[in-house]
This record gives C-alpha cells, structure tokens and sequence, in this order.
C-alpha cells in the first residue's frame, strides 16, 4: 500500500562533527541534516563572517583544519514551504604539540644589523601595513605574539650615506599549546646590500601542569 507523505517545511537541524578531538592539520567534517518534505537545502555559516553564507552542502569538509577556522558554525535547511536553522556547534582546533614553529604567547625578537660607518638607525616594516613604519630599534621584540601578528617583516638600515633595506621575512603564528618558544630571528645586510642570511633560534621552555 502507497503511503503519501504530506509536504513539510525543514525540522530543526543536527549538526554533527567528526572526529571530536579537531587538531591542527587533520580532516574535519560538519555534517547537517533535518527532515523536510521536499528534501531541504543546506547552507552554512560561520558567526563572525556577519551571516555571509560560507557552504551550501549537507557537509562542510575541512581537509586541513587551521587555528584560524576555529569558531561557532551552524547550518541552515530550506525548502520551498520554509526554512530552519540549527544551533551553533563550536570548534575548538588544537595544535599538534610535536610542532616547534611560532605559537601565540612566545617572546619572539627580530634582530636587524648591519655593518655600516657612521652607525645605522634601523626602521621595521610589515608589509600589509602600506610602508609604515612600526619600529625604530635594531631589535622588534613581542612579548606575547598574536596570532594577528603574523605577516611578512624587513627592516631598513639608514646613515648619512645612504640606505639599505633587507628581504623580507615570514612570520606565521600558530594557535597557542603547552610548549613556549623563545624566538631570535636575526636579519643582517650589507651597505648597499640587501639580506645576506637569516638565522632562525629556537629555545624550548617545557611547563609541566
């Protein structure tokens, strides 16, 4: 016997994540769904993206989770007699603890020098901030680097001569775990020259909880 399923608008959606433990690097995999007659539609988003729709399948893949992606997602079901949305799951990415790169929380300085006579002032530069100058000292130390400090780095070395400016160098902050690094990036040039080597340091401070 035929049975008729009468038309509905979407239910309220699950979402399920998968795996539970999210490190940095791995595969995740936010799975939407909701009964609805006709099948629903799937949107996702993000809430700090101002409701700007990010997915529109019943499942959003990251194939290699970042920090950044960390965050509140829902999903959304819509058919043609209305829509629902579901209630936000967080993701929290973990970092994997055998990485010995920048985390957030590290003192990290950057050290610019130069052999130059008369002595040289000494000017640092991120390059998405248009060439404006954010430091005047041969050293640029964080004491806790952000996550937002991540970006592309030079200095200039100037005297009455003239100037010099070195390549520039990349930093990029990862999401903050148990192991803190001390950092001594060190960047030295010519007169008249531009970087001729970079040096990156690390010292490891291991805190047991």
């Amino acid at each position: 016997m035929f049975m008729f399923s009468p038309p509905d608008p979407p239910n309220l959606p699950s979402v399920s994540v998968s795996p539970s433990e999210i490190v940095e690097g791995s595969s995740v995999t936010l799975t939407c769904s909701s009964d609805a007659n006709p099948a629903a539609k799937y949107t996702w988003y993000k809430s700090d993206t101002h409701l700007k729709s990010i997915h529109e399948e019943p499942q959003f893949i990251f194939t290699s989770i970042k920090s950044s992606d960390s965050g509140q997602y829902y999903c959304e079901a819509g058919n043609t007699l209305g829509k629902s949305r579901s209630e936000s799951v967080s993701i929290d990415v973990k970092c994997d603890e055998s990485s010995t790169d920048i985390v957030e929380g590290s003192s990290v300085t950057l050290t610019c020098s130069s052999d130059a006579n008369p002595a040289a002032k000494y000017t640092w530069y991120k390059s998405d901030t248009h060439l404006k100058s954010i430091h005047e000292e041969p050293q640029f130390v964080f004491r806790s680097i952000k996550s937002s400090d991540s970006g592309q780095y030079y200095c200039e070395g100037e005297n009455k001569l003239g100037k010099s400016r070195s390549e520039s160098v990349s930093i990029d902050v990862k999401c903050e775990f148990k192991n803190h690094f001390n950092v001594l990036l060190i960047i030295n040039f010519l007169p008249e020259n531009v970087l001729l080597s970079t040096q990156l340091k690390f010292s490891t401070n291991i805190i047991s909880l």
